[in-house]
């Protein structure tokens, strides 16, 4: 064990172990290092706890990363405070195995927390702040367990994962984030839930890309700067009770992506569309709630085989539901129609669309807020169909 020490000026590591399995490094303060605060390598069952590593301002800077751990599955790296690290914060690669709870990071140069090709790591509990790029940066590897993490400031995403299959984040925070709170790209499986305060994004709360069967539910995600939540070329999403406000774009923006189901979903205050779905097939929006939308409430474009039932949308300042292109439509049904009120435009637009095109049992109240000139409240037409297939339905 190493226990106890104070390292300063060293021209290398502050603590270097190598080919040690079950070390135990604790309770040592490590400042003004060139290299690594603490680098371990090829030791199984490490535990690296309670180390000060950094944190002397100016005077406690740290060249590398401050912990590295290589090759040493099955490790414990907990309840450090690691300051102004020159490269990440920790840094595991691989570890299968390794838990990563309860550390405390700041103003790490790169990111704040990083693993890459590992399997099977916890990263829980830790409290990262103004990372140069990524809060929590994970890359390869599969079965990642993210959860109770809250990241502020920063510079680039507050949680990002890549290249890792059948990761599962939940109870994390994230806030002012300068690009996505979370960002998922090319990482099949994920799930997402009760991931509740991504708060200032300044781009979307959740962004998912090219990540098939991604499941997000309970999330909350307030004052995005472009989607609440934004899916993109990822089949297969499932979207359930998550809620969206202030967001400067959509609420939710799913665009290339097959089968996206959406239900309970609330979306306040959106800049342009509570939900926006575009250039995708087999879309179902089922029981969403879409308030205060700057355009409208739904707005689906080029979409084959798209079902809209039983949601309500209040107060869209264009369109309630605008369905542009697609074929296959269905708006509302038997028992699930549609409620829709104080459109600013139309109450439901359908234009150019081929195929089945069914809109039906939906209520309508399409009345701009307010009164107008006259006394009445001025709106536009309750439902519109422009250039739709010769076989569309209107009933009920």
């Amino acid at each position: 064990s190493i226990t106890g020490n104070t390292i300063a000026g060293a021209g290398d590591d502050g603590i270097d172990v190598e080919a040690s399995p079950g070390v135990t490094i604790s309770n040592n303060t490590v400042n003004n290092v060139n290299g690594d605060g603490i680098y371990v390598v090829d030791s199984t069952g490490a535990h690296i706890t309670d180390n000060h590593i950094g944190t002397y301002g100016d005077e406690g800077y740290i060249g590398g990363d401050g912990i590295a751990l290589m090759n040493s599955a099955s490790s414990d790296v907990s309840g450090n405070d690691v300051t102004n690290a020159g490269n990440d914060g920790i840094y595991i690669d691989p570890s299968d195995g390794t838990s990563v709870s309860g550390n405390t990071i700041t103003g790490s140069s790169v990111n704040g927390i990083e693993t890459g090709g590992d399997s099977n790591v916890t990263i829980s509990g830790n409290t990262v702040s103004y990372s140069g790029n990524d809060g929590i940066h994970v890359a390869g590897g599969s079965n990642i367990s993210i959860n109770a993490n809250t990241v502020s400031y920063s510079g680039n995403d507050g949680i990002s994962v890549s290249n890792s299959a059948g990761t599962s984040l939940y109870y994390n925070q994230t806030s002012n984030s300068t690009r996505d709170g979370i960002n998922i790209v090319n990482s099949n499986g994920a799930y997402l839930w009760d991931n509740w305060y991504l708060y200032n994004s300044g781009r979307d709360g959740i962004h998912v890309e090219n990540s098939d069967g991604t499941y997000l539910y309970y999330n909350y995600t307030p004052n995005s700067g472009r989607d609440g939540i934004n899916i993109v070329d990822s089949s297969g999403a499932y979207l359930y009770d998550n809620s969206l406000y202030n967001s400067g774009r959509d609420g939710i923006h799913v665009e290339n992506s097959d089968g996206t189901q959406m239900y309970y979903n609330s979306a306040y205050n959106s800049g342009r569309d509570g939900i926006n779905v575009a250039d995708s097939s087999g879309a179902y929006l089922y029981d969403n709630y879409l308030y205060y939308s700057g355009r409208d409430g739904i707005h689906a474009d080029q979409i084959t085989g798209l079902t809209i039932t039983n949601n309500s949308v209040n107060n869209a300042s264009n369109d309630g539901v605008l369905v542009t292109g697609g074929s296959n439509i269905t708006i509302g049904a038997y028992g699930s129609g549609n409620t829709i009120s104080h459109s600013g435009n139309d109450g439901i637009d359908v234009n150019s669309s081929t195929g089945t095109v069914s809109v039906a049992w939906n209520t309508v109240d399409t009345t701009t807020y307010g009164a107008g000139p006259d006394g009445y409240d001025d709106g536009h037409d309750g439902i519109v169909l422009h250039s739709v297939n010769s076989g569309a339905s209107v009933d009920n």
